[in-house]
């Protein structure tokens, strides 16, 4: 090549900086290759004896998941109750343990018979005490004399020790014959501190009450905290409730709270106080109406008492006492305005 021609460029960046080479860098020692090889060796071998003891974790739980499963059928059916099923499968893997029941039947004679399409029992590997229970497809209750129809959309329950939990969307409940209630969205939490002492909260939105007669009541928003204390008994205390009706006339939905002891007598009637806060009567007497509490002359009576008790205030609290069967208005003077329907 000529002298004066182009000259090969020394191998480097795009600046021109110059590339050591192999030679160029210190010789590395056999101790230290071997930190190196071990620190990239480290991670896995950590992650596969994760990944493998999680694995037999999770396994050892299918296990324990199956043997409580049929120990609670076994105790079941000892105690004379039934329990039927056309089959069991626990699946999930990597992720919780979840169990699968098919067509299954749990009845105790005299109290309840719960039957439904599928069932799952779910847990976590490393909680095996905590389950949450989520039924789908059609569901059939029985409580004492009464027929439940359950239809969930989506319905999880929640069980561990002394506490319990409900949360769902779209859950349609129903008596065949009779009404319904459509719930948009439910939560509920039950907690008991020590025996006979426990605590109820729930919450629910976008209820939809219909009768026999397809007549239909909205409630926007139910809420209640329900406690019972040791020596109550029967009785249970609505520490706060507050039912949001809308009955389809003009303006927004009234807000009615209500609060008092409640319990059952020995007729199996409700029985106790209640004292009602109310913005307008006539809504008021619009739930009433719906509920078929009281007859159409005793709706006459129920609306002057209300009337007298709010008297141009923007709200007022009226007492309702529930005795014998029926429902009262008290304070002013006590006016019958509906029977009560047995609950035992």
């Amino acid at each position: 090549m000529p002298s004066g021609g182009l000259k090969p460029r020394p191998r480097g960046d795009k600046q021109g900086r110059t590339r050591p080479s192999a030679k160029d860098c210190p010789a590395m020692s056999t101790s230290e290759r071997r930190a190196n090889r071990l620190f990239l060796i480290l991670p896995l071998v950590i992650g596969g004896l994760l990944i493998a003891g999680y694995t037999a974790l999770w396994f050892y739980g299918a296990g324990f998941m199956r043997d409580e499963v049929d120990k609670f059928i076994e105790n079941e059916r000892e105690a004379g109750h039934t329990v039927t099923y056309d089959g069991i499968k626990v699946r999930g893997y990597p992720m919780a343990l979840r169990a699968r029941i098919d067509n299954f039947n749990w009845a105790q004679r005299g109290n309840f018979d719960w039957s439904g399409e599928i069932l799952h029992i779910i847990a976590v590997p490393h909680d095996l005490e905590t389950l949450i229970l989520a039924p789908r497809g059609p569901q059939a209750i029985i409580l004492g004399e009464e027929y439940l129809s359950l239809t969930p959309n989506n319905l999880r329950v929640g069980i561990a020790e002394d506490k319990y939990s409900a949360e769902g969307d779209d859950v349609l409940v129903e008596i065949p014959d009779g009404p319904s209630l459509d719930l948009g969205s439910l939560k509920a939490n039950w907690v008991s501190d020590e025996p006979d002492k426990w605590y109820l909260g729930a919450s629910f939105r976008n209820v939809t009450y219909t009768d026999e007669t397809d007549r239909q009541a909205i409630l926007p928003g139910v809420d209640l905290l329900i406690s019972h204390e040791p020596g109550q008994g029967d009785k249970v205390t609505i520490e706060a409730s507050q039912i949001a009706f809308d009955d389809g006339r003009d303006g927004p939905p009234t807000l009615i709270k209500l609060d008092g002891k409640l319990g059952i007598d020995e007729a199996g009637y409700p029985a106790g106080r209640l004292d009602v806060t109310y913005r307008d009567e006539q809504k008021l007497l619009s739930l009433i109406r719906t509920f078929e509490i009281a007859e159409p002359n005793q709706l006459l009576q129920a609306e002057l008492v209300l009337k007298a008790y709010r008297s141009g205030k923007p709200e007022a609290t009226v007492p309702f006492e529930m005795s014998g069967g029926a429902l009262y208005i008290s304070g002013i003077a006590r006016a019958k305005i509906g029977e009560l329907p047995k609950v035992r």
